[in-house]
Formats: structure tokens, C-alpha cells, sequence
């Protein structure tokens, strides 16, 4: 973690939400059932290994008390592991959502439902660089502004665009990724101090440091708080 003296970032999160969702086995019906049950994750310290204890915690349950936590690997091998009966439950992101459902597993949590702040996919930059391109970041920010605009409102264009990078062909789930997606973006990306505090305490648990720091050492929301007054985000959206 770069030490907050030579270090301010945007932190404007593009996912407003954690992406991951929890998806079980088809014998496991309500949260309850997962106790004394196996959840899969790629491995500890990792976006997926925060998720699942988030949402298990938004579920009510302790992680390692009540569910055991286990590192697999990679999403379709989670997924491998469910089919195999290894685990009842594991977290996967939205492009594996429909291979799950053909597989005969529902979901247990997702990202509208849960609705856990987890700062994903930020913007960061040093503080001489606000200082000295303000013009620069404001461009560049309204670019991001933007994307999120057009995904939003190409619904088609944006499922092509998806497929091509995801290298997924499914027509349906490219579409159900996008919904889930455009509801997840916010049309202004703003980090949250509630957000950027819950990372920081995880972070900490390996470096100190984090321990120490505060949310708004890391946050500079003035740049997108002047794009936002200036009317460029309402504009976009009155077209």
C-alpha cells in the first residue's frame, strides 16, 4: 500500500457494489443451510475471499465459524467443485452467472440484494498530477462519465462489446451480465469513506499500515464533484 504522504487517489469506483454473487447447490434452499458447509473461493486474500465474507456476513453467517472457507482456484473450477459435490456454495462473477444456471445452481446472494459497498476497479493518481493536469483529469473523467452513459443506454452495442472481451458467445448471458451491470454502475462513480474504510481494515490484517490510515487519505472526489456541478452528468442523461 503506498504510504498516504506520496499517494491521494480518485478512488472513483466503477462498481458500486461488490460483482460477486453466492451460488449454491440445489439442495442447499436458504442461508441457514450453509452452516457446517463448504464455501469456495479462488484463494485467501483475494477479491472473491472478501466478497464471500461480506456476504455471508450480510447473510448472517460467521465466516470459518459457520461456513468453511476454501480456496479452489479460478471460477469454473469452483464451479467444477460444486458439480463434483468438493463444496455446496462458492462466489463467482457475472460471467459465469448462466453456466451456473445450466448446472443447476441457484443463487444464494447477488449484488442487488446484497448491497455491500466495495470499492472495485478505482481510479488512482499522485497528487502532483491533480495538481499540475487538472485539465487532464477532467477529461479523462468525463471519458469514464461517459462509457458508463453509453453502456447504460446501448444495450446491444454494449453485449457486443462485451462478448468480444469476455470471449463469451451466449447471447443471453451477455445480456443478463449487462443488466446486472448497468444497474451496479453508478451514472457519477463517487468512492464512499464507509467503502474505502471496509478495504483499508481488510487490508490490514497483513499490513499494519492500513491499520493506521484513514478513508480520506485516499480519496479525492473534488474533481468529479465539480464535473458534477458543472451539469455535464445531468446533461448526458436528459438526451
Amino acid at each position: 500500500m503506498p504510504a498516504c504522504k506520496h499517494w491521494r487517489g480518485f478512488q472513483p469506483h466503477r462498481y458500486a457494489k461488490t460483482t460477486h454473487s453466492s451460488t449454491r447447490r440445489p439442495e442447499i434452499k436458504s442461508a441457514e443451510q450453509l452452516k457446517g458447509k463448504r464455501l469456495a473461493i479462488s484463494r485467501f486474500g483475494s477479491a472473491s475471499d472478501l466478497a464471500a465474507r461480506l456476504i455471508l456476513q450480510r447473510l448472517g453467517l460467521v465466516p470459518e465459524r459457520d461456513v468453511t472457507i476454501l480456496q479452489v482456484g479460478g471460477t469454473s473450477t469452483r464451479l467444477a467443485a460444486m458439480t463434483k459435490g468438493s463444496v455446496e456454495s462458492a462466489v463467482i462473477t457475472p460471467e459465469f452467472y448462466i453456466l451456473a444456471k445450466k448446472a443447476g445452481f441457484t443463487t444464494l446472494a447477488d449484488p442487488l440484494s446484497v448491497k455491500i459497498d466495495f470499492p472495485q476497479n478505482g481510479i488512482a493518481t499522485t497528487r502532483s498530477f491533480l495538481k499540475a493536469q487538472p485539465d487532464t483529469v477532467s477529461h479523462y473523467l468525463k471519458a469514464v462519465i461517459e462509457a458508463i452513459h453509453y453502456f447504460k443506454n446501448n444495450r446491444e452495442e454494449s453485449v457486443r462489446i462485451l462478448g468480444k472481451y469476455l470471449k463469451i458467445e451466449d447471447r443471453q448471458a451477455l445480456a443478463e451480465i449487462h443488466d446486472l451491470y448497468k444497474n451496479i454502475l453508478a451514472p457519477l462513480p463517487l468512492s464512499t469513506v464507509e467503502g474505502m474504510q471496509m478495504l483499508l481494515g481488510w487490508m490490514g490484517q497483513k499490513d499494519p499500515r492500513a491499520k493506521e490510515a484513514r478513508a480520506e487519505q485516499f480519496i479525492e472526489s473534488t474533481p468529479l464533484k465539480e464535473i458534477e456541478k458543472s451539469g455535464f452528468v445531468a446533461a448526458l442523461y436528459q438526451k
